[in-house]
C-alpha cells in the first residue's frame, strides 16, 4: 500500500487539518443552538460557490475537480439540511 494511503497517512493529515483549522473557526458558544448549526452551513454556501467559481477559473488539471467538489457540497447540503435550514 502506498504511503499516502496508509491508515496512518490518514489519520496523521486529518489531525493536521483540524489543528489548523481550530484557529480558523471561532467558537460562537454564546449563540443560540440554531444559529450555531446555521454559521457552518452559511460557510459551507459559501465554499459551494468558490468551488464552482474555480471550476472555471483555475489551471487545466484542477477544474473538474474543483466542480465535483462543489456539487458534493452542494448535494450533501441539501441531502441533510435541504429547505429545513433556508
Amino acid at each position: 500500500m502506498a504511503a499516502w494511503r496508509s491508515p496512518a497517512a490518514s489519520n496523521e493529515f486529518q489531525d493536521t487539518l483540524d489543528r489548523s483549522l481550530a484557529g480558523l473557526i471561532p467558537p460562537c458558544s454564546n449563540a443560540p443552538l440554531y444559529e450555531q448549526v446555521v454559521r457552518p452551513i452559511l460557510e459551507a454556501r459559501g465554499l459551494h460557490g468558490a468551488f464552482r467559481r474555480l471550476s472555471v477559473e483555475a489551471q487545466p488539471k484542477l477544474p473538474w475537480r474543483c466542480s465535483r467538489v462543489g456539487k458534493a457540497i452542494h448535494t450533501a447540503l441539501d441531502e441533510f439540511f435541504g429547505k429545513d435550514m433556508e
